[in-house]
Formats: structure tokens, C-alpha cells, sequence
């Protein structure tokens, strides 16, 4: 049976509807303010297939380490913590769910929007609209 694709989530929970959403792929949390060099040795280990931002930043650094990495979506607004330009010459797709973190109810559907995009990207890498 093949293993099932990685997303990794720089964060230490999720919400059940999220974590429903993502059945497919295996989920791993960064814990709360991972450093740069522990994004790195996770990406070198578990080459994930795409990053959900809750904290911290994502550079170049990061996304080398990650050869299957095709998506990266901001938990909320703010994709300034994305190195957009490196995600661009990587063509990795950066999204966010913007007001995700306004209530729980509007939480709850930007996280299943942002979510939805990385499963879509982390399906159809090749054919991703790609920032730039």
C-alpha cells in the first residue's frame, strides 16, 4: 500500500472538519513556533506534498528541502510569512483563507477553503496556477 501524501501543518492542533478534509493525506504537526531548522529537518524528512501555515515562515530554505512540495496555504491573511518569490521559481503554489481567523464559524470555513485548495493542488500539482 503506498504512503500516504504528507501535508505539514506549522501549528501544533486543527480543527476535526479540517483534519476530516484531509483524510487522505498523513498530517503533520510542526508544533507551535517551529524554527527554521526544525521546518527543514521535517521537509528533509518527510518530503510533505504541501505546508499549511498557522505560524511562523516559510523561505527558501524550507522549500528546498522539500522536492514534493507543490502548495502552501496561510492559515488567515498575511501570506507575507510565504517567500513568494521562492515559491514562484519552485512553482509552488501559495494560498491563504483570509478571515480565517475572525470566529470560529468563519475560522471553520476558511480553513475548509484553504484546505480544499492545497488537496486540489496536492491532486493536480502540474496543472496549479502558479503566483507570480
Amino acid at each position: 500500500m503506498a504512503k500516504a501524501p504528507v501535508i505539514l501543518i506549522t501549528g501544533s492542533d486543527l480543527a476535526a472538519d479540517a483534519v476530516a478534509i484531509l483524510r487522505e493525506f498523513e498530517l503533520v504537526f510542526a508544533g507551535k513556533q517551529p524554527t527554521e531548522t526544525q521546518l527543514i529537518d521535517l521537509c528533509h524528512q518527510l518530503n510533505p506534498v504541501a505546508i499549511l501555515v498557522r505560524y511562523g515562515k516559510i523561505n527558501a530554505a524550507v522549500m528546498d528541502a522539500a522536492p514534493a512540495l507543490r502548495v502552501i496555504s496561510k492559515h488567515g491573511s498575511g501570506i507575507d510569512v510565504i517567500d513568494q518569490q521562492a515559491a514562484t521559481a519552485r512553482q509552488i503554489r501559495v494560498c491563504s483563507a483570509p478571515g480565517a481567523n475572525a470566529a470560529a464559524v468563519a475560522e471553520h470555513t476558511g480553513i475548509d477553503i484553504g484546505l480544499r485548495q492545497i488537496c486540489d493542488a496536492a491532486r493536480c500539482a502540474p496543472a496549479c496556477r502558479i503566483l507570480g
